[in-house]
């Protein structure tokens, strides 16, 4: 294996997975990859719940859309945001993740915008560097190593079928099919 670094790289699901229950259309951030495993958050799956749902205090955020960020620990919440001075891990010199929901709350709160800027999760993705790269292999992931870090500004539900179809215009006609193609 070429034991590729995959932090900050985005994963967009290939049609092999189309039908996956949690990953068919999935646009994966991977936020970390040390000690042999690697991390990301789901980017384009809204959760059914707001913030204000999840946390009582939650002031001017209430209406703000929670990501299911993926299937592991999904009681935790993370943040994405493009805010340096918030603090953070850096996933990419424009991309920091942080849990410190509590700081995001006074932060976020006293900002004109936080569109394009910030999206909350609960979970994770998670892989063992073996296991992602044996995915990647099979064809299950298409890796996008550079990307526009405006991300959190697109559609998510616009998302894979923009980046999909950027692979090779082929994808176009699978770009808007249903998950279950006996919906179709």
């Amino acid at each position: 294996m070429n034991h590729t670094n995959y932090k900050g790289k985005i994963l967009v699901a290939n049609l092999s997975i189309y039908g996956d229950p949690f990953f068919s259309k999935t646009v994966i951030l991977l936020i970390e990859d040390e000690e042999g495993f690697v991390t990301g958050v789901v980017l384009n799956e809204p959760a059914q719940a707001k913030m204000g749902e999840l946390i009582e205090k939650s002031y001017s955020l209430r209406e703000t859309t929670v990501y299911l960020g993926g299937p592991v620990s999904e009681e935790e919440m993370y943040f994405l945001h493009s805010k340096k001075d918030f603090g953070g891990i850096a996933v990419t010199s424009k991309l920091f993740l942080s849990s410190d929901i509590d700081s995001a709350l006074i932060d976020f709160t006293h900002t004109d915008s936080i569109d394009g800027n910030v999206r909350f999760f609960m979970g994770y993705c998670g892989w063992t560097k073996e296991q992602l790269e044996d995915e990647v292999k099979k064809g299950y992931w298409l890796i996008i190593d550079t990307f526009d870090e405006n991300i959190l500004q697109k559609t998510p539900s616009e998302l894979w079928k923009e980046l999909i179809i950027s692979f090779n215009n082929m994808y176009s006609i699978w770009a808007n099919a249903p998950i279950d193609p006996s919906m179709n």
